[in-house]
């Protein structure tokens, strides 16, 4: 199962990459050709006959072919589609333009398809040519990469690319590596802990083993926690960064292979823990120079890579081999949820549907954050008789269904409707302290009077611990009217009605907190 998101969590500095490998830049110069070109002042420069250029084109500086031996569980073996960027200086269309890219050095390593429409293949060799005007290109992809049948993992060999245009009779050319085969790098599984207090510190030793066919010769470890955890005694090696700390090595790690690290990272329990977790997550890829100062750098003696042996290295989530998320329990904090009664309001005024409105509070000391991001608890609302809440729309979508934070409120019995608190929108974001998720319950065209509960409900699996349950529930009451009953009282008291609002947080057992009125209208079938 693949993690909901990595949010803030994963501090990987991830770069566009072409398959597994990132691109870093190789900027060439199209040189120019002959003396300056002179233009009437009343000419374009660019449409004079005369005109020079200087081209930039910037390609891949190494790419990875996945093999057929590693395709994944469907028998799918990603292509490689290398992205190039070519521009012209001083600015305007050039003419004639064509592009070669040479597949000669990689027989017997890759294939190579044209996918753009102005492209041909001869053999290994790609042509494309623009015969008419041609503007600058970024992430050109016109060629597709794919690991020749037989292929030897760890043979190399060069993609060459040759561009030339009207403008300038000396073209440019770049060329890019190609690898078979990939190296995958995952990383051991370390057992959850339960138990911990404030102030306990926490050692992860990290393994790491290279199950891919082809050396991994740099890469980066990602660390992240929910709140209740710090990261301590960073080391020198790693940079904090506004999203968290992250760590560059440039020890080779053969195919095979498996490596720790030299001493373990350390986080330090909070008084905010109640379940949070550590997530860490291993990405090879090109790292960049060591003298760009990316955030500010730990302060502990560096960590490195030393041989070993053995480690827990199941399969980890599919698509993410080399991420895992570590939960450490704490014993002693609590998180105080509460909640309080917003209101029944109406949605666009006097006469119009309403909605009734709660909101869940986290009190804190703790956070509120689970490790296998399901829901942390329920609020459970209780309609009196009357009270409808529409149905969903006929085109099968939410339409104007209830709502909370984007996922709806489920019946749950009679009048009551379940809804969720925690985790929305495939996020990974539980609840801190002071953090408030708003449920808003839609109402359909009835009228109705009776007090509305809202009751919070532990999630299976889960417990925050709430050491106050007298702010576990709230209430409104409610006195809804049709716009016909409305109507004749206005006109036997002359007084006007007033479109409700009204809501109070309860303490202890449900009482009545506010007498709140409505006028709604109903609508009439079509053709009346």
């Amino acid at each position: 199962m693949q993690p909901a998101s990595w949010n803030a969590l994963w501090i990987v500095r991830t770069r566009r990459r072409v398959a597994a490998t990132a691109a870093a830049g190789v900027l060439l110069l199209l040189g120019a050709s002959g003396g300056q070109a002179h233009a009437s002042p009343r000419q374009d420069p660019s449409l004079s006959p005369n005109r020079t250029v200087t081209g930039q084109l910037e390609v891949p500086e190494a790419l990875i072919l996945t093999l057929p031996a590693e395709a994944d569980s469907e028998g799918y073996a990603a292509p490689s589609l290398p992205q190039y960027n070519y521009k012209f200086t001083p600015p305007g269309p050039v003419h004639n333009l064509r592009l070669v890219i040479d597949a000669t050095d990689l027989r017997g390593i890759a294939e190579i398809k044209p996918n753009y429409e102005i492209c041909k293949a001869k053999g290994l060799v790609v042509t494309c040519i623009n015969k008419g005007k041609a503007q600058d290109h970024t992430y050109a992809s016109w060629v597709t990469l794919t690991a020749a049948p037989g292929a030897r993992a760890g043979a190399t060999g060069d993609l060459k690319y040759r561009l030339s245009v009207d403008e300038s009779k000396t073209p440019v050319t770049a060329t890019t590596q190609v690898t078979a085969g990939t190296p995958k790098l995952v990383i051991s599984e370390l057992p959850d802990r339960s138990g911990l207090r404030t102030d306990d510190i926490v050692e992860l030793p990290f393994k790491l083993r290279n199950i891919g066919s082809t050396p991994v010769k740099e890469f980066s470890l990602g660390l992240g926690a929910t709140p209740g955890l710090e990261i301590v005694r960073l080391p020198r090696n790693c940079q904090w960064e506004s999203q968290g700390p992250f760590c560059d090595f440039r020890t080779p790690v053969a195919a095979g292979q498996t490596v720790q690290f030299s001493r373990p990272i350390a986080v330090r329990v909070t008084e905010e823990a109640l379940r949070p977790w550590v997530g860490y997550r291993i990405e090879p890829r090109l790292l960049p120079d060591p003298a760009d100062k990316r955030g500010t750098p730990g302060t502990a003696p560096p960590v490195s890579l030393v041989p070993t042996s053995g480690g827990d290295f199941a399969a980890a989530e599919e698509g993410y081999p080399g991420a895992r998320k570590l939960e450490l329990a704490a014993v002693g904090n609590h998180a105080d949820f509460s909640v309080k009664a917003d209101g029944l309001k109406s949605a666009g005024g006097l006469g119009e549907p309403a909605s009734l409105t709660f909101s869940v509070r986290n009190e804190g000391p703790a956070a509120a954050f689970r490790i296998d991001n399901k829901d942390l608890v329920y609020l459970d609302i209780t309609l009196p008789p009357g009270a409808t809440v529409p149905a969903p729309s006929d085109d099968g979508g939410d339409g104007e269904e209830e709502e909370q934070d984007g996922r709806p409120c489920v019946p749950h019995g009679e009048r009551v409707y379940r809804c969720p608190i925690g985790y929305f929108f495939d996020s990974d974001e539980g609840l801190e302290p002071g953090e408030v998720r708003q449920v808003i319950l839609p109402l359909a065209d009835s009228a109705f009077t009776g007090c509305v509960t809202a009751r919070l409900v532990p999630a299976p699996g889960f417990s925050t611990d709430d050491p106050h349950p007298a702010n576990d529930i709230a209430a409104i009451t409610a006195n809804v009217r049709s716009e016909s009953e409305s109507a004749a009282k206005s006109e036997a008291n002359s007084a006007p009605s007033t479109g409700l609002i009204a809501g109070a947080t309860a303490t202890g057992s449900v009482a009545v907190l506010a007498a709140v009125t409505l006028v709604v209208r109903r609508r009439r079938p079509e053709g009346s």
